[in-house]
Formats: C-alpha cells, structure tokens, sequence
C-alpha cells in the first residue's frame, strides 16, 4: 500500500487546524495514513499511484487530500469508520434520524484533489 503523505504533512496541517485528536504514536498514525490513502484512491477511481511518476502539483493534491482525509479520520474515530454510528436513535416503532450524516471522505480531500487531472471518471452510457 502505498501512503501519499507523510506523518510530519499530517501533523503541521492538524496543528495549523487546532486539531489535537490526532495519535501520539508515530506507528498508529502511519497506519491512519495507508486508510486515507485507500479512501483518496477510492475518490480517485485508481489505485497505487506512483508518486514519482506525478507532476508536482499532483503529488501535492495527493498528499492534501490524504492528509485532509487522515485527520478526518481520526477525529470521527474508529467507531464511525466501522459504521456503528448510524446517526439513529430508535425505540419500539419510533425511530429518529438525524438529519445528515457525517461524511465518509473529507470535503477538503476532494477539493484538494479538483483539477488536478488524477479523478478518473467514465463516460455515461444512454440507450
């Protein structure tokens, strides 16, 4: 797997954003980065980039968004990436949702990653 960021690129953005939810063990977040990475390939339609193979401005998308999506992450928590927060609050024949959900890649990865030619999208197919 390959990881498009670094530990210390995650870090300096959480820290510019007062976030300190981030894990203190350089391992833990390492293996936050390689789930980032996964969901931005998800996002991009394509995986295993090769990283020195991009020009630069796509290799600093990549490694935004997997950064924005690493920190997203960490602050939704695990529970959130295993699904057992479904935002639902029911009893016997009642049932109340919340009116949106939280979301599962990062508005900011995707904007990072806009116009930066790696998005690969198909054709739509009319009959």
């Amino acid at each position: 797997m390959t990881a498009y960021a670094t530990v210390e690129k995650v870090r300096a953005l959480a820290d510019d954003l007062s976030i300190r939810k981030l894990p203190a063990d350089d391992g833990a977040l390492e293996r936050l980065i390689e789930r980032a990475s996964s969901d931005v390939e998800l996002v991009l339609g394509q995986r295993g980039l090769d990283m020195d193979a991009l020009a630069d401005s796509q290799a600093a998308a990549l490694a935004a968004a997997t950064s924005w999506q690493a920190i997203l992450l960490a602050v939704q928590g695990p529970t959130r990436e295993l699904g057992a927060d479904d935002l639902v609050t029911s009893v016997p024949l009642v049932s109340f949702a919340s009116p949106s959900r939280a979301p599962r890649i990062s508005p900011r990865a995707v904007e990072s990653l806009a116009h930066s030619g790696l998005i690969q999208r198909s054709g739509t197919v009319k009959t």
